[in-house]
């Protein structure tokens, strides 16, 4: 199997980015209103330049990926890696994710266990709730249409199977 590297699109990280600058200028105006108007406008500030920062910071090498590779998937979020490998994966599909504006479509997964292994980590329970019957999701679809990236991580997922 070939090693694929996918990052978030940079257009839409640079327009997030964008937007939390214009934003920040906007609380950085509102500080020379003086009284409630200026505190608000210091918390603004503070929070959409904070927001610009993380989405810069995402277009650094290593801070934001996903990796297929032979042995499994690995994310990496902000620098903290997440490993998967194939045997611990049961099944990829496109899980539906709750939001308050309506939905966002991730890669869900569910990982393989025994029927009298206790479900790993403390949220999954939370989590399966949440991510439309998975254990997990993905954090970005990098760059792709959700269905495309679960076809492609099904195959090597069947790939892992068939070579061992």
């Amino acid at each position: 199997m070939v090693t694929q590297v996918f990052r978030p699109g940079r257009a839409k990280l640079l327009g997030m980015a964008a937007g939390s600058a214009l934003l920040a200028w906007g609380g950085w105006s509102m500080t020379y209103s003086g009284g409630d108007q200026a505190t608000k406008g210091y918390v603004g500030l503070v929070f959409f330049v904070t927001c610009c920062v993380v989405f810069l910071a995402q277009l650094l090498p290593g801070c934001s990926y996903l990796r297929l590779d032979s042995r499994g998937f690995t994310t990496s979020s902000m620098w903290r890696l997440t490993h998967y490998p194939w045997s611990k994966i049961r099944r990829f599909g496109v899980a539906e994710i709750p939001l308050m504006d309506g939905t966002r479509r991730l890669v869900g997964f569910e990982l393989e266990r025994r029927a009298d292994e206790p479900l790993p980590g403390s949220l999954t329970g939370f989590n399966r709730s949440m991510v439309a019957g998975f254990d997990s999701a993905l954090p970005d679809n990098f760059g792709h249409e959700p269905e495309v990236l679960e076809d492609l991580m099904t195959r090597y997922l069947k790939e892992s199977r068939t070579s061992s």
